[in-house]
């Protein structure tokens, strides 16, 4: 769907969901706060491939960061869930889940538009009955447009934006019962905006960055019981500058460590259970 509907903004598939609303502060590239029922940004747990997301000092998640072409669904559990996810599942949890090695393919898309807006992306990937892989590249950018209806403090310039992604996926059947599957993704963008602070046209800009690695093996051990064993890290830093140094610059940074272990029983056709722990 998203390809047929042609979405280029994270944001706008979000819009799609019922109970979901998005705030954006401002064009491309800007921050957005997802509130799920009525809650804050904070009270939605942001899964990517099953790694916790959110950032640890800020709340939310560099969600419009991400490469659509990358990903192979989004899906949405409204409501508490902190039983089974933790204390940030407090209206909901957001799944993303990335696309998977497919095989030999290669595809190259480029589109523009008003105001400077280009946005181009490269995927490839080869491989075999055992072992395949696929690499991603992106590359968004805005020339800008004058946020400030009035300007102030000289803040009559145009706020651009760039966005370069990174994302490469593994995976290997090491039998008929184990397989890995190795995940990386990084990516980082920075955003001009304006500022009441600036004497001058100091041009602030802040530099955001959003970094996943992921390695999750799964063992068939019989046709009802799967185990699964997931190690991963993610990382999310937030720096503010500008051109001049007439602002106060600041930098935060977050890494969360994460080690999955659970196990999936099949009763039956209509009954199953899971169970296993996280750290």
């Amino acid at each position: 769907d998203i390809q047929r509907l042609q979405i280029t903004q994270f944001s706008e598939v979000l819009e799609r969901m019922a109970g979901v609303d998005v705030q954006q502060r401002g064009g491309p590239g800007t921050a957005n706060s997802l509130l799920v029922r009525g809650g804050n940004t904070d009270h939605t747990l942001v899964l990517i491939d099953g790694v916790r997301a959110n950032s640890v000092t800020l709340g939310g998640t560099a969600l419009q960061l991400l490469d659509l072409s990358n990903i192979e669904r989004v899906e949405l559990v409204r409501g508490p869930a902190s039983s089974q996810y933790g204390a940030d599942a407090v209206t909901g949890v957001l799944q993303v889940i990335t696309k998977k090695p497919k095989g030999k393919h290669f595809s190259v898309a480029s589109d523009v538009g008003s105001d400077g807006w280009q946005y181009s992306r490269v995927r490839l990937g080869h491989g075999n009955e055992t072992t395949q892989w696929s690499l991603g590249l992106g590359y968004e950018a805005l020339e800008g447009f004058d946020r400030q209806t009035v300007d102030v403090n000289s803040n009559d310039d145009e706020d651009s934006f760039r966005n370069r992604q990174i994302n490469f996926t593994l995976s290997h059947q090491w039998s008929e019962s184990l397989s890995s599957v190795l995940g990386y993704q990084k990516n980082d963008g920075e955003n001009e905006y304006d500022s009441s602070y600036c004497a001058s046209d100091c041009k602030p800009y802040s530099i955001d960055e959003l970094e996943v690695i992921n390695l999750k093996n799964t063992l068939q051990v019989s046709d009802a019981l799967t185990l699964n064993l997931q190690l991963a890290e993610s990382k999310d830093a937030s720096e503010y500058k500008d051109d001049f140094g007439l602002i106060s610059e600041s930098y935060v940074e977050s890494r969360q460590e994460t080690v999955i272990l659970d196990a999936g029983y099949q009763l039956n056709a209509e009954h199953s259970f899971v169970f296993g722990g996280e750290y």
